[in-house]
């Protein structure tokens, strides 16, 4: 009796974009960031590329600025970019 309960998971697998960090996302590398003196907006410095907050390059969208980095969003998962700091 366990077939139907695999069968309905495999299905659910195929309907539901990938979640629990099993997106591929694409290379990118965060070069700098800041935000609007007021706190709301800002820019990221991702791939060589400025893209402000709201706008997309790509199917990756840059949704916020926080103190840590970037967030980004791809495929409906989020995560924030930091500055990759040579420690050398």
């Amino acid at each position: 009796g366990q077939e139907p309960a695999a069968d309905a998971a495999s299905l659910v697998g195929k309907l539901l974009p990938p979640q629990n960090g099993k997106v591929r996302w694409p290379r990118m590398e965060l070069a700098g960031f800041g935000r609007g003196a007021d706190g709301t907006g800002g820019f990221a410095i991702i791939n060589g590329k400025q893209i402000l907050v709201g706008e997309s390059f790509g199917k990756v969208a840059l949704v916020d600025i926080n103190p840590q980095g970037a967030v980004v969003e791809y495929m409906g998962e989020r995560q924030t970019l930091v500055v990759d700091v040579p420690l050398d």
